[in-house]
């Protein structure tokens, strides 16, 4: 594809492609902006609707102010006489009438229901109804309104949910404010409003949104007749209708959401016409009504669809101008490369010829192109020239290398074989180193066994000599004891030489007491039987004590042997212990030899070692010097043939600088 026809195609698609991103540009930014401006006119005019249904509850909230301002400085009568006046005092037909609503008793201390109602009759005529005061009505100061009213702050309306009743057939909501006299609560003054002038308000609106608009209370109460409702549908219910409509539906859905936003939208489809709908809803405040709007959501962007029509209006003939053009300047741009690459094509044809350059038409960019190709032959024809000399210098510089190169060869095979004679010396060296460090860390693995089990000795006379001095604190402790209980049994002797002493001591008295008892005659025969027994008790108490002394003597002699025998022991136990100790000396005199050996024989096997690394590294590179020298042999061989090729190169090198015309 020739270049006109590709960067035309490239300026197409450019093309194409921005206007493709100025599409997107406009649906992503510029569109939402623009429905955004329509859905602020929306509720901008929501807002003006909002502010003239509050501007007409105005009138009425500022004639309940005057009902309730002028009430306590009436009489009753009076009240009766200038309450139509005060009701009807803006003429206008929207309002159907009002009340007074006393308190029970208020008015009159023995009247419990004693209000005045003025509304209108069929020909719009004020009239006075008594129903709310007659004995079967219910009682009107129990009623929601009554007391929403009662409750509300001074000077502003409680607004009732919409009804109809009895009165009048015509549907209306009513004003209920609070009357006070001299602060306290008097009653409640109403003012009923209809419903009617809604109707022309969202008529009105309607026709200015172009779609629908529904007013209702939070119970889902209509207020007005919709355009796209049929029949009459006030005081009817949402959930009634929703079935016929879906902006009915959709205002269903919103109540049950139980949305409390002051503004509020969604879109919904429209299944009867297939077409996408806006919702809105706004609510009217200090009221029981909001106000819900359906728009056809292609309404809101049909100012998106201007906007790209305008622009497609207005890109699409620029674009094809700018293709038209772009095709223009590539198709001249083609013919003159086309020129060039011609004058291009017969310099490089023929003989080569250097000295030929391309004419130049114009000084623009192609012609640029052909003056820099004019320099590039000149440069190359001095090229060509310097190549011609240079070949010549290197035919006398290959000659004198290749003589070299042969003479390089011969010395590298001479140095290949002394260095072989070389690495065989240093392997031998190595295996010796090696076989030298095997005995050495052989050597050391002996000392080191030999070592532990005379360190295990020595930890064996160790505990031998701690059992010997264990044995020798018992004897000493238990020879210790035994004295103990040789002074025992002297103390217990002496005990028995006086247990001796009193028992004879006892005996003598017993004898005297015989006697005296054989000297009274009757009279002291039971006292020498008492005597006998205490004689008889001394003798055994003597008998005893000769005993026991007699066991004495014998324990303290087996005292003594013991005490021998284990004064003995103890002596032979010292000896042991200094027997062990020096033992003890000698083993750590074998150990530190054994030390000594270990340390000598690791540094032999250390030194054996770094002999046989620096052997084998030896070996290495001398290995590897035998290997360099290989491989500089074979470049050498290498060289030489490389020579060779150059030589036939630079000939034919030659003879192809030989080819130019210079």
């Amino acid at each position: 594809m020739s270049i006109r026809y590709r960067y035309t195609l490239f300026l197409i698609v450019f093309l194409a492609i921005v206007g493709v991103f100025t599409a997107l540009g406009i649906q992503q930014w510029v569109a939402p902006t623009l429905v955004q401006g329509e859905q602020r006119n929306i509720n901008s005019v929501l807002h003006a609707l909002v502010h003239e249904i509050l501007s007409e509850l105005s009138e009425v909230q500022a004639q309940q102010r005057v009902i309730t301002q002028t009430v306590p400085l009436l009489e009753s009568d009076q009240i009766d006489k200038q309450l139509g006046a005060m009701i009807d005092q803006y003429g206008k037909k929207l309002v159907f009438g009002g009340g007074v609503w006393p308190l029970p008793r208020k008015r009159d201390s023995n009247v419990v229901k004693n209000s005045t109602f003025i509304h209108r009759d069929g020909s719009g005529k004020l009239v006075t109804n008594t129903y709310w005061n007659s004995p079967e009505s219910q009682n009107y100061y129990e009623q929601s309104w009554y007391k929403d009213g009662l409750n509300a702050p001074v000077g502003q309306c409680a607004w009732a949910p919409a009804y109809r009743d009895s009165a009048s057939p015509e549907a209306r909501t009513n004003c209920s404010m609070g009357i006070r006299v001299n602060g306290e609560a008097y009653g409640v003054s109403t003012i009923d409003v209809t419903l009617g002038f809604f109707n022309g308000l969202a008529a009105e609106k309607e026709k200015e949104l172009n779609g629908q608009l529904l007013i209702f209370e939070r119970d889902g109460k209509i207020l007005n007749n919709s355009s796209g409702l049929q029949g009459d549908a006030i005081l009817k219910n949402v959930s009634e209708l929703a079935s016929q409509s879906p902006f009915l539906a959709e205002v269903k859905d919103y109540l049950g959401s139980a949305s409390n936003q002051e503004t509020y939208s969604s879109e919904y489809e429209n299944a009867k016409d297939g077409e996408d709908y806006s919702f809105f809803v706004r609510d009217v405040p200090g009221t029981p009504w909001l106000l819900a709007v359906s728009i056809k959501t292609s309404l809101l962007s049909a100012a998106t669809d201007s906007v790209m029509t305008t622009l497609a209006a207005i890109q699409i003939p620029i674009a094809l101008a700018i293709v038209f053009f772009g095709l223009m300047a590539f198709t001249q741009l083609s013919k003159r490369l086309g020129v060039l690459r011609a004058n291009i094509d017969i310099l490089s044809t023929g003989e080569a010829d250097l000295t030929k350059r391309i004419q130049i038409s114009s000084h623009d960019e192609v012609g640029s192109v052909a003056e820099s190709v004019n320099t590039f032959i000149k440069y190359l024809a001095a090229m060509i020239g310097e190549l011609s000399v240079s070949s010549k210098q290197i035919s006398g510089i290959v000659s004198e290398v290749e003589k070299q190169s042969r003479e390089n060869y011969r010395m590298m095979n001479k140095h290949a074989g002394e260095t072989e004679q070389v690495v065989t010396a240093v392997t031998e060296m190595a295996a010796t180193a090696e076989s030298v460090a095997k005995n050495a860390t052989e050597t050391s693995t002996f000392t080191e066994e030999a070592s532990r089990s005379a360190q295990k000795s020595k930890e064996t006379v160790s505990r031998a000599r701690g059992s010997v001095v264990d044995l020798s604190r018992r004897v000493t402790e238990a020879v210790e004891n035994v004295n103990t209980m040789r002074q025992e049994a002297q103390l217990i002797s002496n005990v028995i030489n006086v247990i001796r002493g009193i028992a004879e001591q006892t005996n003598l008295l017993a004898l005297n007491a015989a006697i005296e008892a054989a000297r009274a005659g009757d009279q002291g025969r039971g006292f020498a039987v008492v005597a006998d027994e205490v004689r008889a008790l001394a003798a055994r108490t003597q008998n005893s004590t000769e005993e026991i002394d007699g066991m004495l003597n014998r324990l303290e002699s087996g005292v003594s042997v013991v005490v021998n025998a284990m004064s003995g022991m103890k002596d032979s136990s010292e000896v042991v212990v200094k027997d062990n100790e020096e033992l003890t000396l000698g083993l750590d005199k074998v150990l530190s030899s054994f030390d000594e050996i270990n340390d000598l024989n690791t540094h032999i096997a250390t030194a054996a070692e770094e002999q046989s690394q620096v052997s084998d590294k030896i070996s290495e590179n001398m290995s590897e010097i035998s290997m360099i020298i290989s491989e500089l042999t074979k470049l050498a061989q290498n060289s030489e043939a490389s020579m060779n090729q150059l030589s036939s190169a630079n000939e034919g090198l030659n003879g192809l600088v030989s080819r130019f015309k210079l």
